[in-house]
């Protein structure tokens, strides 16, 4: 019996043009069959907004095709800040909960069946 696993699938940052106009397609894709879709912004057919310029944009991608995405928000640089941190003060906690790198359980992906 030969047991078919699924493909590999990367996480990486979106960095290229193309990928991040992928990226903006996915989304609005995702949003706009949701509950979630009042909520959508940007030209027609993009979901984009003012977080995005800070955010830390990585994708899913099977065989070179994204198939997942997530944000990353800093919520302090935005020009409306989201402050979800602000009672935790100063120090190692607070730069913990701000550092993506340090948030357990980064193991979830679309590829992972």
């Amino acid at each position: 019996m030969h047991i078919q696993r699924p493909a590999p699938c990367t996480l990486r940052p979106i960095a290229s043009h193309a990928e991040v106009l992928d990226y903006h397609r996915f989304r609005h894709a995702i949003y706009a069959t949701s509950d979630q879709r009042e909520f959508l912004s940007g030209p027609e057919g993009f979901d984009t907004d003012e977080y995005d310029a800070t955010a830390l944009h990585l994708g899913w991608y099977e065989h070179n095709r994204l198939v997942g995405c997530v944000r990353l928000l800093n919520p302090i640089k935005a020009r409306h800040p989201l402050h979800l941190f602000k009672d935790l003060g100063e120090g190692p906690l607070r730069d913990a909960a701000l550092d993506p790198v340090t948030w357990p359980g980064r193991t979830g992906s679309p590829c992972a069946k």
